[in-house]
């Protein structure tokens, strides 16, 4: 077995759940178009209730996305279990309230003029996000390092004032926000391409009695 098939089962055991970004995938896409509804439309009662019909696209995308790859790959028996999926889980809302703290912090200078961070936290988050894409599994999406080196650029020009870090609060229906889920949207759709490449082989409609389980 040479190297580069090594990394590709390590990655496919390793990486299965990581690699299935047609479940966020439409959930940044409705995220993005509600921002770009709150930018465009005027108000109205279509636009406030714009963002809960986008939110409930976004989750009837993700039921078909889950049952597309229950049927195209399987059951997946993830390795996670008991304390280790805990650890999991307590890592993954930490990392969701550095994203709020990092929002919180571009956004100080409206309730303390005085006290003003030029740098977008809010991008060098989103750029550490992508760098521990890239990181796992296994370092096969080189595609992640171009997501990270892109907001470490947007870092750049908000600390320079080229670009103001006011373009990338959240719910702001501001154009920068858009491009945070347009991006998010287009990796889920890059790591879902991986997946088909690296499980080439997999049927496309196993039955039941067929689904795999693998030790991911």
């Amino acid at each position: 077995m040479d190297l580069a098939e090594r990394n590709r089962l390590i990655a496919v055991t390793k990486g299965f759940e990581w690699l299935q970004g047609l479940l966020y995938a439409p959930m940044a896409l409705a995220t993005a178009a509600s921002s770009l509804i709150a930018r465009t439309w005027p108000m109205s009662d279509a636009r406030d209730w714009a963002p809960l019909a986008m939110f409930l696209c976004g989750c009837a995308a993700v039921t078909a996305a889950r049952s597309y790859y229950r049927r195209r790959f399987g059951v997946v028996r993830s390795k996670y279990q008991g304390g280790l999926k805990a650890l999991l889980y307590a890592v993954a809302i930490i990392a969701i309230l550095a994203l709020g703290g990092a929002a919180y912090v571009d956004g100080s200078f409206r309730t303390h003029p005085a006290v003003l961070y030029p740098v977008s936290f809010t991008c060098l988050w989103w750029a550490l996000f992508y760098l521990a894409c890239y990181l796992h599994p296994y370092r096969v999406r080189s595609y992640s390092l171009w997501f990270a080196s892109l907001f470490l650029g947007f870092c750049f020009l908000t600390s320079m004032g080229v670009v103001p870090k006011s373009e990338f609060f959240l719910n702001s229906g501001r154009a920068g926000e858009l491009f945070i889920w347009l991006a998010f949207s287009v990796h889920g759709l890059l790591d879902h391409l991986l997946l088909l490449r690296l499980l080439p082989n997999a049927s496309r409609e196993p039955s039941t009695s067929q689904a795999m389980e693998r030790n991911g």
